[in-house]
């Protein structure tokens, strides 16, 4: 949590129109909410994954993939926090360059 206080609170992570408050009744939604449900539905879909290596939520994509079906790729980003994948260059060229072999690959 104090990642993401410490990005959303920054120039660029701030949205000035949002309170960073949860409603009440949204937050149910959210919990009754579990993606891996249908994470094989996706297939025969090819799916690529980003996670950084030192993200907090990195075992949600680790799950993902695992109950994933072929085509699947998860890459591991070296020394990034989930944030970092956001903006930071030195994390998100690299990234970009393997989203753009993926699309050459799969979209045809």
């Amino acid at each position: 949590m104090r990642n993401a206080f410490d990005y959303y609170n920054t120039d660029c992570g701030h949205a000035k129109n949002v309170t960073g408050n949860f409603r009440f009744t949204s937050t149910i939604q959210l919990m009754q909410f579990y993606p891996f449900l249908a994470v094989d539905t996706i297939s025969p879909r090819p799916l690529l994954m980003f996670a950084g290596e030192n993200a907090q939520s990195r075992y949600f994509s680790e799950e993902a993939y695992a109950v994933a079906n072929d085509p699947k790729e998860l890459v591991i980003v070296p020394g990034a926090a989930h944030f970092d994948l956001y903006d930071k260059a030195q994390f998100v060229d690299p990234i970009v360059d393997k989203l753009a072999a993926f699309y050459h690959q799969y979209l045809k």
